[in-house]
């Protein structure tokens, strides 16, 4: 449009002509594109490609935050996980408790049992001596008897005859 008034200006032209100049660097950038129907090349406005890198970076945002709340679903997933694992722990701590308290008692018990043990050994050795030697006294006094027993017989005999 300005390319039209400009030849109207007169000695003002060149001014003109430098204004229109600036104003088009200011509002194109130096990246080039084609028309389409055209089939020619522009200059692209640097609004167009605020608009793009805005387009660019709202995908990229968009992409973070997807990725975000997946990890946070990850995270809260990994922490109910965790939550059990740590419920898991606890109950095996109690577990163990539990079982070292049985373990001491089945000792405590054990060792009775031993010492119960240990008295009733010594109470079948002394009753086994006894019985050897009640057994020895009993076979003693059998021969005092066969003896006595034997004698007598010769006295009868003797007596008898």
């Amino acid at each position: 449009m300005l390319d039209e008034i400009i030849p109207h200006f007169g000695l003002f032209q060149k001014v003109a002509q430098m204004i229109r100049d600036r104003l088009y660097d200011s509002v194109y950038s130096d990246d080039l594109t084609s028309s389409d129907s055209a089939g020619s090349v522009e200059k692209i406005p640097y609004f167009v490609l605020v608009n793009r890198i805005a387009e660019v970076k709202d995908e990229a945002l968009q992409d973070l935050r997807e990725k975000i709340e997946g990890k946070n679903e990850s995270l809260d997933r990994l922490g109910q996980e965790l939550e059990v694992k740590r419920n898991e722990i606890a109950k095996l701590a109690r577990d163990s408790r539990d079982d070292k308290k049985r373990m001491g008692e089945m000792m405590s018990e054990i060792r009775k049992l031993v010492a119960e043990n240990e008295k009733l050994a010594r109470i079948v050795t002394q009753q086994q001596k006894t019985q050897q030697r009640m057994a020895m006294d009993t076979e003693k006094r059998m021969k005092q008897i066969k003896n006595s027993y034997g004698n007598l017989a010769v006295e009868a005999k003797l007596l008898g005859r």
